[in-house]
């Protein structure tokens, strides 16, 4: 949760997907150059979290206030503006306060309907960007968007309530960021953009508090989260890139060294079965192909019935 120092009061945060943790915030090393609401604030503090396509999210924050806060007709606003879009007001005013705390989610905001006479209430989806090479006419105006491209910001001030008038239908309706050129968010790493859901549609509110700046164009804080997806804050330096996994140690020649003596004892004695098998019996030494052979007949020797030997050649 974002806490400006010298301010503990107000605490605020982006919780994503209906969870009731903040995500995690990391420390900005490039805040916003320029604001999308008008004035100076006393207090500023800009972080970074990680963005995914589709996820949902809402603004959540803590106020305890101070005497010259909330009060009476008192109250403080928060304005929210997101890609550079004024979104919508949050006005607190006493009826809110419980323990002179004020703990609260922006979830939603109101717009303007297709249907006459009706209102949409639509939520806020983290949502990729397109790019294309664009004109130059076009560049111009991408400039400025991407400027405030992936930027959640939140100012608050003190306002005083006036009454109630009659509600007049929105004239425009919030759409997400189109297409981009590639040349607007060059030198940038790629941010993510936010999308409106189709919302559900409602009666509209017949009346709309009014009020009046007490502090003229001053705000009291400022918050900027900059949305940015996993890769692109790898490529800033904000988070480690991913570890490349340990290739696998090569496996050394399996010896009989770490062998049970009944392993070797086995392996021995299957070794001496392979050489047996090998071995025919009844075979001499053979003659190697290089040895000459004598073709003549050889002498055939008798022994007679006494054991005289008959070296005749008959």
């Amino acid at each position: 949760m974002a806490v400006i120092d010298g301010l503990p009061e107000i605490k605020v945060s982006i919780r994503i997907n209906g969870f009731e943790e903040d995500c995690i915030e990391y420390d900005d090393p490039d805040p916003p150059k320029s604001t999308s609401s008008r004035g100076s604030a006393t207090h500023t503090t800009s972080k970074v979290i990680e963005s995914q396509v589709d996820a949902r999210f809402s603004i959540h924050f803590e106020i305890r206030n101070r005497p010259n806060w909330i009060n009476d007709k008192n109250w403080l606003a928060l304005k929210l503006h997101i890609d550079g879009q004024n979104v919508s007001t949050y006005h607190l005013g006493p009826d809110e306060l419980v323990n002179q705390i004020i703990v609260s989610t922006i979830s939603g905001f109101w717009d303007r309907s297709s249907k006459p006479g009706k209102e949409i209430r639509r939520h806020f989806n983290f949502a990729s960007i397109k790019t294309v090479e664009g004109s130059n006419e076009q560049l111009s105006g991408d400039e400025t968007i991407a400027e405030h491209l992936g930027i959640i910001e939140v100012a608050v001030f003190r306002v005083k309530f006036e009454g109630r008038k009659p509600t007049n239908p929105s004239r425009s309706r919030r759409e997400k960021i189109g297409n981009v050129s590639e040349t607007a968010l060059k030198g940038k790493s790629l941010p993510h953009s936010t999308s409106f859901t189709e919302g559900i549609e409602v009666d509209p509110r017949k009346t709309k508090r009014i009020f009046k700046h007490r502090d003229e164009t001053q705000r009291i804080a400022r918050f900027f989260f900059r949305y940015k997806p996993k890769a692109s804050l790898q490529i800033d330096g904000i988070i480690p890139r991913d570890s490349s996994p340990d290739p696998s140690p090569a496996h050394s020649p399996q010896t009989v060294a770490n062998l049970p003596l009944a392993d070797i004892m086995r392996l021995a004695q299957e070794r001496l079965e392979q050489l047996e098998v090998k071995r025919e019996p009844g075979t001499g030494v053979k003659r190697e192909a290089d040895e000459k052979t004598d073709s003549r007949p050889c002498k055939i020797y008798k022994i007679d019935a006494d054991g005289t030997i008959d070296l005749s050649d008959d």
